[in-house]
């Protein structure tokens, strides 16, 4: 959430090719890969050439499909089966060997430190342990001198937080990787000073930090770009205790059903009878299962904590870098929309990839479509940003709808029209609607009526995810403006 509207979005190349000079735009599909077209009835492969001599091709093949992650395969290809290569020139295969590359960096460090949340935190963890970059630091409305919170400086951002050394390095990684991708998508435009993300161990925390803040909402995370801070809550200090309680006692029954199946198959000569052998087996099973179910709550929870951290940072950046002062500012529903679009993104070799609709978000949208409850668009294009903020129990439906209905509308708009260029962007501007009424702007902004785009946005999610059904877009020079 934002705790206001953003200023005029000056540079913003959604869903489309860059214009000339202009920023790098999230598509998944704008890379240039060698092609080895193949004979019938072998199907043409895409990547990158590794090798070629007599005995074939070894290929890195690269599969890259809309919200999903770049998968990168090794394979060799017979002589016999090649018909024809279609290699880059020399800086295109420079830039293609370098993402690649970088892929496959930035997942090596991702998986060693997601290592380290599968297990617990050594007891008495030295201080030489201490990641690179990180330092302690004052944690406010801690006593002077304390110094139990860690640090970490980026180029756009400090990180300031209590959580484990271990999570405070994965949250920093991420942060180091969203900013550099939100900045090749949106080149930075001003220097403001970096963004405070303070990210807490506790609720009772994080409740202590809003109030200290003034922020008296319920919400797990807030953005404030006047002050340049993002607060993110976690629940880690109780997790953590939770986890080594139940792992403690799962050690223990697994021990206890060891020695129990020991004990039998002594008796009875080494090997237990199929009628024993079997419930021995399925409360084995059943305790790793609910050993793997346990260790879930862990990652689910690092997921939560990176989407909203995405959502907060890309507020952030954008009031903090992109957006100037006195230009105007873009409505809540493009706001928090736009935000939500990349809190699923996909970051990789320094690019942001947000080519597919979130598909939990379509079904809680597709769902609320069916039961006839979603938010109308008129509604939504003239609410405040204070009705995306949870202050109480009767607000939390207002701000469901409100985030969800903004999302659904910018996903069809960016990934199922093609739209929100920069200069839909200036003319949705909340200075351009004080002189139109808010309905109004849209229609002349999109050309059709609100009616109608509330039909053709129903009918887009009752059938697919925007964005599933467009394999290859039309480049952005040939998309012809309605």
């Amino acid at each position: 959430m934002i705790l206001f509207s953003c200023y005029l979005l000056c540079t913003l190349a959604l869903a489309q090719g860059p214009a000339p000079g202009g920023p790098p735009t999230a598509k998944a599909d704008d890379w240039k890969l060698e092609v080895v077209h193949r004979k019938a009835p072998f199907a043409s492969l895409e990547g990158l050439v590794v090798r070629e001599d007599q005995f074939g091709i070894e290929l890195r093949q690269v599969i890259r499909k809309p919200g999903r992650p770049t998968f990168i395969i090794t394979i060799q290809i017979p002589t016999e089966q090649v018909e024809q290569v279609d290699l880059l020139d020399s800086e295109e295969r420079a830039q293609l060997m370098a993402r690649l590359d970088q892929i496959v960096t930035d997942r090596g460090k991702w998986f060693a430190r997601f290592k380290l949340l599968d297990k617990p935190l050594p007891i008495g963890k030295d201080l030489s342990d201490i990641p690179p970059g990180f330092e302690r630091a004052f944690w406010p409305g801690d006593q002077p001198g304390t110094n139990r919170a860690w640090q970490y400086s980026g180029q756009r951002f400090t990180l300031l937080t209590t959580v484990r050394v271990d999570i405070a390095e994965l949250c920093a990684l991420q942060l180091e990787q969203v900013f550099n991708a939100y900045e090749r998508l949106l080149p930075a435009r001003q220097e403001s000073g970096p963004v405070l993300v303070l990210v807490t161990s506790s609720v009772e925390e994080w409740q202590a930090l809003c109030k200290a803040k003034g922020h008296l909402i319920r919400n797990p995370a807030w953005c404030d770009p006047i002050a340049g801070e993002v607060g993110l809550a976690t629940d880690q200090v109780r997790l953590d205790a939770r986890m080594v309680e139940l792992r403690t006692l799962q050690n223990s029954q697994l021990t206890e059903l060891q020695v129990r199946g020991d004990e039998l198959r002594k008796a009875y000569g080494g090997k237990l009878p199929a009628e024993l052998q079997k419930p021995f087996d399925l409360s084995l099973k059943s305790l790793r299962e609910t050993a793997t179910r346990n260790e879930q709550v862990l990652r689910q929870e690092r997921d939560r904590l990176f989407a909203r951290m995405n959502h907060e940072a890309f507020h952030a950046y954008l009031a903090r870098f992109v957006l100037p002062p006195g230009r105007g500012m873009i409505p809540p529903w493009l706001n928090e929309g736009l935000a939500q679009i990349f809190e699923s993104a996909l970051v990789e070799a320094g690019e942001l990839r947000a080519d597919l609709a979130d598909p939990a978000r379509v079904k809680l949208y597709r769902a609320d479509i069916q039961a006839g409850t979603d938010l109308p668009l008129a509604d939504l294009l003239t609410l405040p940003v204070s009705k995306f903020h949870v202050t109480d129990n009767s607000s939390q439906e207002t701000s469901r709808q409100a985030y969800l209905t903004s999302w659904a509308l910018c996903s069809w708009l960016v990934l199922e029209k093609n739209r929100l260029r920069l200069d839909d962007l200036e003319k949705l501007s909340l200075a351009e609607m004080e002189k139109v009424p808010a309905q109004q702007n849209f229609e002349s902004v999109f050309a059709i009526t609100l009616a109608e785009a509330q039909k053709q946005m129903r009918d887009t999610f009752k059938k697919a995810a925007p964005g599933q059904r467009r394999n290859t877009p039309p480049p952005s020079e040939s998309i012809p403006k309605p």
